[in-house]
């Protein structure tokens, strides 16, 4: 729930819970600094961090496949915690892996891009060292959600924040989304602006980067989030009328909304972030007998190794695009 819909008893109980956290969160900040400032924790490896200040879903993945597509393939690896995974530790992700063993995000790079080095592990710093040993000819490596993991210092940082809800005008935890204080964005290298309009202005750009500048000197760039044409990857692809659109991802609306621009009538049935579905719940799905079921591509790494019998199911891809 965002801060300008809490009702003031929940902003008067949250705010001193969000100063304590704040509190806490700095001076955290204020000792990786100076560990910074030492020398410390600089990787033997070109390291670019993409990240948020805030909690939910602002593009990454998205991001990520936008710099893995202009990078040397050769010598690029993915690094990533894994979030979801019912593994421990260091993890080598493999095409045909499964969502629980690897996390959904890094299953679907690994699909997308299958030439790239992905691994997953909690401790970045563990996962950067085995990731050299077992991968010498890596040069660069991009560690995906990691801009609050500190105990690396990144030669290059992308925070991502969204258009509708821009870091700057948001609150710490509990009473916002943010992880950390708004000065943190002084660290990023870039401050990318994710799921803008297709039409926005450059008004509109100036006056987002005038607030930005409050908090970092960063460059700033701006991203619009664009789908693209359905998939069949189960059932015939002839059935695409009224689908039954369903997600567990952190905000479904922009498809809903890309699905109503396009005149697409369909109903949905929305889970929890990160959703890892059983056999059942495909089953329960399949008793509204659906024409045809309609996914994304991350939600479709937990989904696929379900028999969902001949029922036409659909993913549709995600990319991201300069505004």
């Amino acid at each position: 729930m965002s801060f300008n819909r809490k009702s003031p008893w929940l902003i008067w109980l949250n705010a001193p819970l969000s100063l304590l956290y704040g509190i806490v969160v700095g001076l955290r900040n204020v000792w990786f600094d100076l560990r910074w400032k030492q020398g410390h924790d600089k990787p033997p490896l070109n390291v670019t961090v993409v990240g948020n200040l805030s909690i939910g879903g602002t593009g990454k993945t998205p991001f990520v496949d936008k710099l893995l597509m202009q990078s040397d393939k050769t010598t690029t690896a993915v690094l990533s915690r894994g979030y979801g995974r019912k593994t421990k530790g260091y993890v080598v992700v493999y095409p045909d892996d499964s969502a629980e063993r690897v996390g959904d995000e890094p299953l679907m790079i690994a699909q997308k891009h299958p030439e790239i080095v992905v691994c997953v592990c909690e401790d970045r710093q563990e996962g950067l060292r085995k990731m050299q040993k077992q991968f010498p000819h890596i040069k660069h490596v991009i560690l995906d959600d990691a801009f609050q993991h500190r105990w690396v210092k990144p030669d290059k940082s992308h925070l991502l924040t969204t258009w509708q809800k821009p870091f700057y005008s948001d609150y710490l935890l509990p009473l916002g989304d943010l992880r950390e204080w708004r000065s943190g964005a002084k660290r990023a290298s870039e401050i990318a602006v994710t799921k803008c309009p297709d039409d926005l202005t450059s008004r509109q750009k100036d006056k987002i980067v005038n607030a930005i500048r409050k908090y970092s000197l960063a460059s700033v760039s701006f991203y619009t989030i664009r789908y693209g044409a359905w998939k069949c990857v189960n059932g015939s692809n002839h059935s695409m009328e009224n689908p039954l659109v369903v997600t567990g991802i952190a905000n479904p609306n922009p498809l809903y909304e890309h699905l109503e621009k396009q005149k697409i009538s369909f109903s949905s049935r929305a889970f929890s972030d990160h959703q890892f579905f059983s056999q059942s719940d495909i089953d329960t799905l399949l008793l509204k007998r659906p024409k045809c079921i309609l996914t994304t591509e991350k939600d479709w790494t937990r989904m696929a190794h379900f028999d969902w019998k001949d029922t036409s199911v659909f993913v549709i891809p995600i990319e991201i695009h300069s505004v």
